[in-house]
C-alpha cells in the first residue's frame, strides 16, 4: 500500500491525531497515523465557537471532524447560512452522504478565529 492522500472519513465525533501544515505548503503525505490541519493553533473541539470565513458562512459551533485526502476538517452548524446554501442543500442533501446533517464542511485555513 502507498502512502499517499487517500485517507478519507466522515462524521468523526473524536478529533483524529493531526500534525499543523499550512494549506499552501504543497502536497505529501501527513506522518503516518496522523493528519494535517491547515488552521492557525490546534483544532477547535466540539462545541467551541468559530468564525468561518469562506462563503459568507460566518459564525457557528463545531458539531464534528471529518478527513479528505490527508486534510482535517470541521463540520460547523453555522448560526444563519447563507440562503444560497439552504437552497443548494433543499436540491442536493440526500446525495451527501459525507455530510448527513447538511452541515458546512470547513477546513482550518478557511476560519477567522476559534472561540472556546
Amino acid at each position: 500500500m502507498s502512502r499517499e492522500n487517500s485517507d478519507i472519513r466522515y462524521n468523526l465525533s473524536e478529533l483524529p491525531a493531526w500534525e499543523p501544515k499550512p494549506h499552501s505548503a504543497g502536497v505529501g503525505a501527513p506522518p503516518l497515523g496522523k493528519v494535517w490541519w491547515s488552521g492557525k493553533g490546534a483544532p477547535p473541539k466540539i462545541g467551541d465557537r468559530v468564525d468561518v470565513a469562506m462563503n459568507g458562512f460566518g459564525p457557528g459551533t463545531v458539531r464534528g471532524y471529518f478527513v479528505e485526502w490527508g486534510w482535517l476538517g470541521i463540520y460547523v452548524e453555522v448560526d444563519n447560512p447563507p440562503e444560497w446554501y439552504v437552497k443548494q442543500l433543499a436540491q442536493d442533501g440526500a446525495r451527501r452522504p459525507a455530510n448527513r446533517e447538511g452541515l458546512p464542511m470547513i477546513f482550518g485555513a478557511e476560519l477567522r478565529e476559534v472561540k472556546a
